[in-house]
Protein backbone atom coordinates (compact mmCIF):
# COMPACT_ATOMS: atom_id res chain seq x y z
CA UNK A 1 0.00 0.00 0.00
CA UNK A 2 1.07 3.62 -0.46
CA UNK A 3 -0.30 7.08 -1.01
CA UNK A 4 -0.24 9.13 -4.58
CA UNK A 5 -0.46 12.72 -3.86
CA UNK A 6 -2.75 14.60 -6.61
CA UNK A 7 -3.26 18.17 -7.87
CA UNK A 8 -6.86 17.85 -7.87
CA UNK A 9 -9.69 17.47 -4.98
CA UNK A 10 -10.96 14.85 -3.55
CA UNK A 11 -14.65 15.40 -5.15
CA UNK A 12 -12.98 15.07 -8.23
CA UNK A 13 -10.53 12.27 -7.75
CA UNK A 14 -13.63 10.39 -6.68
CA UNK A 15 -15.87 10.62 -9.83
CA UNK A 16 -12.65 10.29 -11.76
CA UNK A 17 -12.51 6.43 -10.03
CA UNK A 18 -16.20 5.79 -10.02
CA UNK A 19 -15.96 6.82 -14.43
CA UNK A 20 -12.60 4.02 -14.64
CA UNK A 21 -14.68 1.62 -12.67
CA UNK A 22 -17.73 1.90 -15.19
CA UNK A 23 -15.56 2.01 -17.70
CA UNK A 24 -12.75 -0.29 -17.15
CA UNK A 25 -14.16 -2.77 -14.32
CA UNK A 26 -11.00 -2.06 -11.82
CA UNK A 27 -11.27 0.12 -8.94
CA UNK A 28 -8.39 2.09 -8.11
CA UNK A 29 -8.92 3.27 -4.44
CA UNK A 30 -11.33 3.17 -1.80
CA UNK A 31 -10.74 7.04 -0.71
CA UNK A 32 -9.50 9.95 -1.26
CA UNK A 33 -8.83 12.99 0.93
CA UNK A 34 -7.69 16.96 0.76
CA UNK A 35 -4.07 17.28 1.34
CA UNK A 36 -3.04 20.75 2.12
CA UNK A 37 -5.39 22.16 0.65
CA UNK A 38 -8.88 21.86 -1.34
CA UNK A 39 -6.97 21.66 -4.41
CA UNK A 40 -5.29 19.11 -3.96
CA UNK A 41 -5.68 15.30 -2.31
CA UNK A 42 -4.09 11.70 -1.35
CA UNK A 43 -5.14 8.41 -2.56
CA UNK A 44 -4.65 5.35 -0.98
CA UNK A 45 -2.99 2.35 -3.38
CA UNK A 46 -3.17 -0.82 -2.36
CA UNK A 47 -1.57 -4.19 -4.37
CA UNK A 48 -3.14 -6.69 -3.81
CA UNK A 49 -3.96 -10.10 -5.50
CA UNK A 50 -6.33 -9.01 -8.27
CA UNK A 51 -3.82 -5.80 -8.93
CA UNK A 52 -0.82 -8.29 -9.71
CA UNK A 53 -2.88 -10.39 -11.72
CA UNK A 54 -3.81 -7.70 -14.02
CA UNK A 55 -1.81 -7.14 -17.31
CA UNK A 56 0.65 -3.81 -17.08
CA UNK A 57 -1.30 -2.86 -20.43
CA UNK A 58 -4.54 -3.08 -18.25
CA UNK A 59 -3.08 -1.30 -15.30
CA UNK A 60 -1.32 1.86 -17.37
CA UNK A 61 -4.83 2.59 -19.70
CA UNK A 62 -6.99 2.55 -16.49
CA UNK A 63 -3.82 5.07 -14.95
CA UNK A 64 -4.11 7.25 -18.21
CA UNK A 65 -7.50 7.51 -18.16
CA UNK A 66 -7.91 8.44 -15.03
CA UNK A 67 -4.89 11.35 -15.17
CA UNK A 68 -7.26 12.53 -18.49
CA UNK A 69 -10.43 12.89 -16.64
CA UNK A 70 -8.48 14.51 -13.41
CA UNK A 71 -7.22 17.28 -16.14
CA UNK A 72 -10.50 17.38 -17.82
Amino acid sequence: MFHILLDASANKATSARDKIALDQGMWLSDRFWNYESSNSCAMEFVVGEKALAMTDHKFANAMLQFVNVLRS
